[in-house]
């Protein structure tokens, strides 16, 4: 058995979501990890974005598609502190990771994100446990397939 996610959420920003703000600069750097590339990204309020992947380049795009109109500032000054903090948290999980975050997305992101944060490292939730804690049981239904 599978579980999928209605597509309740949309992919475009709501209307409350900071991300609509084209003022927006976003700094950020890019670090090696254990597995791969990381970059971390930061905004006037806090971590907005933490990236992995095999290629710079490849980040740099992929931040940029989710912040578009967003001026984005690569500082690697900046951001050298919460950037060695999420290098360290990969190669050691149980330390715990502890940075102001900025949170975006639709309410129902965000609130499936704060929930998300509840869930202790090492621990596991499935989908409708999360729904249920969300308000929001009918987000997730089972489907068999053949």
């Amino acid at each position: 058995m599978n579980v999928v996610i209605k597509k309740i959420t949309a992919s475009a920003p709501s209307l409350d979501s900071p991300s609509t703000d084209r003022r927006d600069e976003i700094v950020f750097s890019i670090g090696k990890s254990d597995i791969g590339r990381v970059l971390v990204a930061r905004s006037n309020i806090g971590i907005c974005a933490t990236l992995l992947g095999s290629d710079a380049g490849e980040l740099r795009r992929d931040l940029s598609s989710r912040f578009l109109g967003c001026t984005l500032v690569r500082d690697d000054e900046a951001v050298r502190d919460e950037l060695e903090k999420v290098i360290r948290f990969i190669a050691n999980p149980d330390e715990g990771l502890d940075l102001p975050l900025d949170i975006r997305g639709t309410r129902f992101q965000r609130r499936v994100w704060e929930v998300l944060r509840t869930v202790r490292v090492g621990a596991v939730i499935t989908y409708a446990a999360l729904a249920r804690r969300i308000g929001e049981p009918n987000a997730v239904h089972a489907v068999e397939l053949a």
